[in-house]
């Protein structure tokens, strides 16, 4: 990355002390973490949702299907 910026030298040495962190950090830390996707079925009549090990998700709790889990 190019960055064409006027910075103070106290604002150029935080900037590359968190870059440095960053590149630091464990790769572990960085990593996405993904579990087991199974397909669904979405029954609209029903309002429900089936995962292909057949359990059934009522609509309440469909968005935790869609939230990221930090």
């Amino acid at each position: 990355m190019d960055f064409n910026l006027n910075l103070s030298p106290i604002q150029d040495r935080k900037i590359s002390s968190a870059l440095s962190r960053a590149d630091r950090s464990s790769p572990e830390s960085r990593k996405e973490i993904f579990t087991e996707e199974l397909p669904q079925t979405i029954n609209l009549t029903e309002k429900r949702v089936k995962t292909a090990d057949q359990q059934k998700i009522s609509s309440p709790d469909l968005g935790t299907l869609t939230q990221p889990t930090e």
